[in-house]
């Protein structure tokens, strides 16, 4: 799970993504490498395009990034494209029964699968299979919006 500290985003000089670590210092950001040699390589980075890592992986093994796009296909075939966030929600749950009151606020700082107005959570299945395991990523918001566009989607 070492992984859901890392960010990635485009450099400034070529445009490419790159993964690390992340600094921010005033109006410059930077994505900090670690070499094989021990050294660490700085990357200059567009502040804009900063995702920071899930710690989720998709169906096919890879990481899930903010700002991803994320491909679903339902049991019924329906396809269903989500944009990958964090979010803070908040919610109403049920109390124990010895409390005061019968539900509570909590705030939940989560990973959301954006669909079509809906801020939806991981879920898993009857089975015990996460939804997000049968997820794959398509793309990202940067490169690729035209996926979430006419409004059937995030």
């Amino acid at each position: 799970m070492s992984d859901r500290h890392l960010c990635k985003a485009k450099r400034i000089d070529n445009g490419e993504w790159i993964k690390g670590h992340i600094a921010i210092s005033y109006s410059l950001a930077y994505i900090i490498q670690a070499l094989s040699d021990g050294n660490f390589k700085w990357y200059d980075v567009d502040q804009s395009t900063i995702c920071k890592c899930t710690g989720l992986k998709e169906r096919n093994g890879k990481l899930i990034w903010e700002n991803d796009i994320t491909k679903l296909v339902l049991p019924d075939g329906e396809v269903r494209y989500f944009k990958v966030s964090f979010k803070k929600v908040i919610r109403k749950v049920l109390c124990h029964p010895d409390f005061d009151d019968d539900v509570a606020k909590v705030e939940l700082n989560a990973i959301c699968f954006e669909w079509n107005g809906y801020e939806l959570f991981p879920c898993i299945d009857e089975n015990g299979v996460s939804d997000v395991s049968k997820m794959e990523v398509v793309g990202n918001i940067f490169d690729n919006p035209e996926l979430l566009e006419d409004g059937a989607n995030a």
